[in-house]
């Protein structure tokens, strides 16, 4: 099994269910029982400037990788905000940091690469425009240096881009869910990250039963 992320938001707690099973600290995020997502009944609420952050991956991943999650965004006031980060990198190190932005303006999700040589969005399509107050399946896709982006199993924008491995063996704070920088009211569920490429073709975005399978 290649996952290495898989967050199980319950009534009381907020847990990896991966092998690796890092810790979680919850910081100002709570859990939300409204608007439940498709894996449902509950959800991580981002709320202004809280977050949160894994701790232990201890590894780097300059191989395929896939992030996902369920996404519902009701508001922001700042026009980018931090949904989720893998990182950072050690000072000076040759690794890459990733993060996955909300775009309040154009109401879309895109990602932000940040290496030694400064910083590329290799997704930021016009076509990938969301409407508040409904859920969705996002997937983003690194297969070599092929970066792809899927909204409910269709994709979106696909772009080449050099590939930088993202360092997580900084023994904490190595993946955050939102940031102190973050003024997006949304809810995240279905989080799962795989040191492969899941995706590669239209796809039924999974369900409680096949995410945690």
């Amino acid at each position: 099994d290649k996952t290495f992320l898989l967050v199980d938001v319950s009534a009381t707690a907020i847990t990896d269910k991966s092998k690796k099973a890092m810790p979680f600290t919850q910081g100002g995020l709570t859990i939300a029982t409204l608007n439940p997502p498709p894996i449902g009944p509950y959800s991580i609420q981002l709320s202004g400037t809280n977050n949160g952050f894994f701790t232990g991956a201890d590894e780097n991943y300059d191989r395929d990788l896939t992030m996902e999650y369920y996404l519902r965004v009701a508001s922001a006031t700042a026009q980018y905000s931090a949904l989720m980060t893998l990182g950072p990198a050690p000072v000076g190190s040759t690794y890459g940091v990733m993060t996955l932005y909300w775009d309040n303006t154009n109401r879309k999700n895109y990602t932000q690469i940040y290496t030694p040589e400064g910083y590329s969005n290799p997704h930021n399509g016009t076509t990938n425009v969301l409407t508040y107050g409904t859920w969705y399946h996002i997937a983003w896709v690194r297969q070599g240096n092929v970066y792809t982006l899927w909204r409910d199993g269709v994709q979106i924008t696909s772009t080449t881009y050099k590939t930088y491995p993202i360092d997580l063996r900084n023994p904490t704070n190595t993946i955050y869910i939102a940031d102190s920088s973050s003024t997006v009211t949304a809810q995240l569920a279905g989080i799962r990250m795989t040191s492969a490429a899941r995706y590669t073709a239209p796809f039924t975005p999974p369900t409680s039963s096949d995410l945690y399978g």
